[in-house]
C-alpha cells in the first residue's frame, strides 16, 4: 500500500528539496515580476515570502535550509565577482565620473550605515545587533564574514543585507 505520508516526508528530507524550492520560487517569482513589472513584485523579496511559509509547514529550520542550499551559496562569490563585468565595459565613462562616484559612494554608504546603526541603537538593539548591522550596505559574503569577526551574527548580517538589497532594488 501507498503511504503517502511516508513519501511526503520522504521528498521533503530530500538533500535538494531545499535547494529545488529556491530555484523554483525564484523562477516564478521572476515570471511574475517580468509580467507585471510592478515594482513591489521584486523576484527576491516574493521568492522569500514563498519559500519562508514552506519551510515552516515542512518543519525545516534555518541550518538544515543552509545546508540545504550550500550549492547556492558556493555560487554567490562568483556571481558578485562577475559584478565587475559591466564595471570593465563601462571602465572609460567610470574614470570621467571618478570623484562624483567615488564620494557619492562614500558619503551614501556611511550615511546608510550610520543610520541603520543609529536608528537600532536608539531602539535599544544590543552591542551584537549593533555589530551585524554595520556591515549591511555591502555583499552577503563580505558582511558575513565582517559581522562575524567584529562579534555580530554571520547568518543575521546576510539577512540585513537581503533586505537593504531589496528596499534598495524597490526604492
Amino acid at each position: 500500500m501507498f503511504d503517502s505520508q511516508a513519501a511526503l516526508r520522504a521528498l521533503i528530507d530530500h538533500p535538494l528539496f531545499c535547494f529545488a524550492l529556491t530555484l523554483a520560487a525564484y523562477q516564478l517569482a521572476l515570471a511574475l515580476y517580468e509580467r507585471t513589472r510592478w515594482v513591489v513584485m521584486q523576484p527576491v523579496l516574493l521568492a522569500m515570502l514563498m519559500v519562508i511559509p514552506v519551510l515552516l509547514l515542512c518543519d525545516i529550520d534555518f541550518a538544515r535550509y543552509r545546508d540545504g542550499t550550500q550549492l547556492l551559496s558556493l555560487f554567490l562569490g562568483p556571481a558578485t565577482v562577475a559584478l565587475a563585468v559591466p564595471l570593465y565595459l563601462n571602465l572609460r565613462r567610470i574614470r570621467q565620473l571618478f570623484w562624483p562616484v567615488v564620494l557619492t559612494l562614500a558619503i551614501g554608504g556611511l550615511f546608510a550605515t550610520l543610520a541603520g546603526v543609529g536608528l537600532a541603537w536608539w531602539f535599544g538593539a544590543d552591542d551584537m545587533v549593533l555589530m551585524t548591522l554595520l556591515p549591511k550596505s555591502v555583499t552577503s559574503p563580505i558582511a558575513m564574514l565582517v559581522a562575524e569577526q567584529i562579534g555580530g551574527v554571520a547568518a543575521l548580517a546576510a539577512v540585513f543585507v537581503l533586505i537593504t538589497g531589496v528596499l534598495g532594488a524597490i526604492f
